[in-house]
């Protein structure tokens, strides 16, 4: 229960002498405590309780629910930033993959994501910065996260993200994707080279939008 939650775990176990939350966290067994019980719990056993309020921008409350749906639903890693008040990132490790991308003339690094609970934005491309671990210079390039429908890669999603003036290998590394804007939804071409003159205006595109 809330209580038992409380009495045994916060205090009982860690010996809490303050707790934060925000306005409408709920604990305990059915999600029965919220900010009322903390605060009588906290007179009974003598901790503090701060309740940090809704916070909005530009009118819109912030919430994690609201902000897995711009990643999920739209892709609006942009708007995400805003509510987050930094970008997005996603991390990863480069794995090889069947290097579609070299023959296009867009060399990519495909990522396999760290963490299976990270939410991955909407299927489309994006104008992205990316860190390898241990450096701090940031690379600008495009990711496209999606199925690949012009190579026909059998549903599979895969996260590929192309660095522009970019030529070393960095197989097995560790990378950050830093999400900066969305260029557009993930679409089926007629030939391979539709495919390429599309991703020369996307290269375009996300070079503008990055400075670069």
């Amino acid at each position: 229960s809330a209580e038992n939650f409380v009495t045994d775990i916060l205090v009982g176990r860690i010996g809490i002498q303050e707790i934060v939350v925000g306005y409408d966290h709920r604990f305990g067994h059915g999600r029965k405590g919220d900010t009322k019980l903390l605060k009588r719990m906290g007179r009974e056993l003598d901790f503090d309780v701060d309740i940090i309020p809704a916070q909005a921008v530009q009118e819109d409350v912030v919430s994690s629910s609201k902000i897995r749906a711009l990643l999920t639903k739209d892709g609006d890693v942009r708007g995400v930033a805003a509510l987050l008040a930094r970008p997005y990132t996603l991390d990863g490790a480069i794995v090889r993959g069947a290097g579609r991308g070299r023959m296009l003339g867009f060399p990519t690094a495909n990522i396999r994501v760290v963490n299976e609970k990270k939410v991955v934005p909407r299927h489309g491309v994006y104008a992205v910065r990316a860190k390898f671990s241990g450096e701090d210079h940031a690379y600008s390039g495009m990711m496209n996260i999606g199925v690949r429908p012009t190579v026909n890669s059998k549903g599979k999603t895969h996260l590929e993200v192309h660095l522009f003036d970019f030529d070393r290998d960095v197989y097995n590394q560790d990378i950050q994707i830093v999400f900066v804007d969305r260029l557009r939804d993930e679409r089926k071409f007629a030939a391979i080279e539709d495919l390429m003159a599309q991703l020369k205006r996307d290269a375009r595109k996300s070079r503008a939008l990055l400075g670069v």
